[in-house]
This record gives structure tokens, C-alpha cells and sequence, in this order.
């Protein structure tokens, strides 16, 4: 496996981690392609280098001190989950996590949307 397959989209990966349960809810034989269940997500993020003291003054930072930021709703487009900001000390994590079938089922390519994340007018002054 060298990543996953959503739509006609493929996200290539140099990792791929299953994390599922014990007895995971998406058994997978060779060569099998299940439907995609209702308890998987895709997440997707971008890391935004910005300068320390620009963090700092954007969050209202002082020192080590950290903001995480989560959303949804409108910047979602009605998928089922969410999206984040939380700074590093020299950048932003930006991104979303959603149903990977309410993609799917609506065509959205995951790239599309975290485009649309990082345009996003609550989102954008902070980037």
C-alpha cells in the first residue's frame, strides 16, 4: 500500500498506518476493495512557516505559549467533521478531518477542499 484511493483521487503516502481496532470494522483480503464505512476519515494539513514573533502577534502569544483554534460548518460544505489551526513554535498546522464516504459520495477532492481551508476569509488573516 503506498496510500489511498478516494474517488479518482489518490493521496500517495511513504507511510501508510492502519490504525483500526484489535478487530478492525474494515477487513481487508487481497485484492478485495470494500465499501468505504461510515467510521473512516481523512484527514488532511498543511504546515505554514511563519516567524515567531508574527504567531505570537496574530494569537496574542506570549512566550512558549500556544492556540489551537477547531471549526465547522460552512467551511466544511456540510461534510461530517471539522477543521483546525493550532500554531507550532514557527508555524501553523492548518487543515480538516472528514467523513472519507461524504467526500467520496459528493466528488470533493480532499486537496480541493484544504484549498479552500487555506483561502477561507476567517482563516486567511491568520496565515
Amino acid at each position: 500500500m503506498v496510500g489511498i484511493k478516494a474517488g479518482d483521487e489518490t493521496l500517495r503516502a511513504g507511510v501508510v498506518v492502519a490504525a483500526t481496532a484489535p478487530t478492525p470494522s474494515w477487513p481487508r483480503q487481497p485484492g478485495s476493495v470494500p465499501a468505504i464505512p461510515h467510521d473512516v476519515a481523512l484527514g488532511v494539513k498543511a504546515v505554514v512557516t511563519l516567524p515567531c514573533a508574527a504567531i505570537e502577534e496574530r494569537f496574542g502569544l506570549i512566550g512558549n505559549e500556544g492556540a489551537a483554534c477547531s471549526f465547522d460548518g460552512e467551511v466544511t460544505v456540510g461534510l461530517m467533521g471539522g477543521g483546525f489551526v493550532y500554531t507550532n513554535l514557527d508555524s501553523l498546522s492548518v487543515g480538516l478531518v472528514v467523513r472519507l464516504d461524504d467526500l467520496i459520495e459528493r466528488g470533493i477532492k480532499a486537496s480541493q477542499l484544504l484549498t479552500d481551508v487555506l483561502d477561507y476569509p476567517l482563516v486567511q488573516p491568520l496565515l
